[in-house]
């Protein structure tokens, strides 16, 4: 548990040059349960309403819906996306939220590595667009678990 969860932190950092598929692979993802650790106690993280009403504020909440009605542009949400990411790999998204492997690459990818959509893009084969369209669905998924 300590070891990913100060990976997840690093991925930032030097270890941003790693492809998305590693970082997920060292971060132990199971796509079938959006999990990715569990402490070492065993013990449940926060239900996932919780820890949305404690990490977002209302207008928070409000400018992700409105991205995901394709009301704004990614920007006006990407400061929320490192916030995201941590709760995937923290495990709160449970059950409550399925993601596929490529979701889960580019939440990880922006939101842990920083790494810009259009690098996604060329690393996992893409055009930009459907790197674009991949996250604004992701977002959609995480947005409706929200509410």
């Amino acid at each position: 548990f300590d070891f990913q969860r100060r990976l997840a932190h690093l991925l930032g950092y030097d270890l941003r040059s790693l492809s998305t598929d590693l970082a997920l692979r060292l971060l132990s993802f199971d796509p079938a349960k959006a999990r990715v650790m569990t402490a070492p106690d065993g013990g449940q993280p926060p239900a996932l309403s919780d820890a949305v009403i404690r990490t977002f504020s209302p207008y928070d909440r409000s400018r992700l819906t409105a991205y995901t009605q394709s009301h704004v542009d990614y920007h006006v949400v990407l400061d929320m996306i490192p916030s995201l990411a941590l709760m995937l790999v923290n495990g709160i998204f449970r059950e409550d939220i399925s993601l596929n492997w490529s979701q889960a690459q580019i939440l990880v990818g922006v939101g842990l590595q920083k790494k810009s959509l259009d690098s996604l893009a060329t690393e996992l084969s893409l055009t930009s667009n459907q790197v674009l369209a991949f996250f604004q669905k992701t977002l959609h998924k995480i947005c409706k678990a929200f509410t």
